[in-house]
């Protein structure tokens, strides 16, 4: 019996051994065109025209299964080639590349390493990108050691992608980055601030009395896309204490996406209206009120068409999650969500925000809508 199980394990293994030695030629390939690809367009943040954008999605789409499925097999192959390959060979990248894309917790001190010693940019860029794909402590460690090493420049790199791991101790300096005027009224808010919503979120709401004018302006701006619902009673306390106008509008378009209780939200614009004195503040709580209409027809709507299903929102939830939000439907997730799906939702508006382009912004504001919904559900039924 026990010959028999061991001929049967060395079968297998054989077997294993040759599936993966037949599809790693494939699958070099693939990377060899999905890293020449990113290469040739790496300069800080990508900048790929639509058709290389296209063409790496769906190599993307093809590769990251396969490393995943075989994930110890190609981690060691690619860990034992990255110590005899020269730095210049395209294979070299792309292996750092794909170690990041397994997310290889066993290749964090090899890539540091090469990190320490590697005097090439763009082999840098890449290592840097696997450690927070990979995400280990000592990979944010490293990157966060190097953020404060490093220029301001250098600083907002290493920000996004210590963000992106979910670094917490980087949220702090979060608020240097919110005093810079030149970030105000920028989408590179959105995209540095949303990448931990749940976390910064306290940071807002804590200085949102902030004596400094460009804090408070970045904070009211931010609230309109974040919509923390913990910053509803701020917003209310602050209004009327608030002296720039700028910051005051920013409070009421916040307002219009955080309040799920409609009643309530349309009793203050009508007090904004009678008492407010600058006069956008006046038009946007106009329009507001004129709105509301829509918006409770929007919810009635939403409210008959919804039905939910917890199979149906996971599956659609997972194609999104997995494609930054390219793939699956928004439609399908709204209808099929159910009251306790919020946090799932945030966490895919972070995902979102990897594409890290203004496009991926109506995505995000799409997920925005179906959790307003969800809110607004909440005060109204129990499920």
């Amino acid at each position: 019996m026990k010959l028999i199980k061991l001929v049967i394990a060395l079968i297998l293994t054989i077997c294993f051994s040759q599936l993966n030695a037949q599809n790693v030629k494939v699958l070099q390939k693939q990377l060899n065109e999905y890293g020449n690809l990113k290469l040739s367009n790496m300069n800080g943040q990508d900048n790929m025209d639509y058709n290389s954008r296209v063409k790496t999605d769906s190599l993307e789409k093809v590769i990251k299964p396969e490393l995943r499925k075989y994930r110890e097999y190609y981690t060691k192959l690619f860990i034992d080639n990255l110590k005899i390959k020269k730095n210049e060979d395209v294979d070299y990248c792309t292996y750092i590349w794909a170690l990041g894309l397994m997310q290889s917790l066993d290749a964090d001190t090899l890539i540091i390493d090469i990190l320490k010693n590697n005097p090439n940019k763009i082999i840098c860029n890449l290592a840097m990108r696997s450690l927070s794909e990979i995400g280990t402590e000592k990979c944010g460690n490293y990157l966060y050691d190097l953020y404060l090493k490093g220029n301001k420049e250098d600083k907002n790199n290493f920000l996004f992608l210590l963000l992106k791991m979910h670094y917490k101790p980087i949220l702090p300096h979060l608020m240097d980055f919110l005093k810079d005027s030149v970030n105000t009224g920028n989408w590179s808010l959105v995209f540095y601030c949303g990448k931990m919503q749940n976390e910064f979120s306290e940071y807002l709401i804590k200085n949102m009395d902030s004596d400094n004018l460009t804090i408070r302006k970045n904070i009211g701006f931010l609230l309109t896309f974040l919509i923390p619902i913990e910053a509803k009673g701020r917003i209310y306390e602050l209004y009327w204490t608030e002296q720039d106008w700028m910051v005051r509008c920013l409070y009421l378009m916040a307002l219009e996406r955080i309040d799920s209780d409609y009643d309530t939200m349309e009793n203050f614009f009508r007090k904004v209206v009678t008492e407010e004195k600058n006069e956008y503040a006046l038009k946007f709580a106009n329009e507001t009120i004129a709105l509301l209409p829509e918006m409770r027809k929007e919810l009635n709507e939403f409210i008959s068409k919804r039905k939910p299903d917890s199979f149906i929102f996971e599956t659609e939830y997972q194609k999104l999650m997995e494609s930054g939000g390219k793939e699956g439907s928004y439609d399908i997730l709204k209808f099929s969500c159910n009251l306790q799906d919020e946090q799932k939702l945030i966490r895919l508006k972070e995902r979102v925000l990897d594409r890290f382009s203004d496009e991926c912004l109506y995505d995000y504001k799409a997920l925005n809508h179906i959790i307003m919904f969800i809110r607004t559900l909440k005060g109204k039924f129990l499920e």
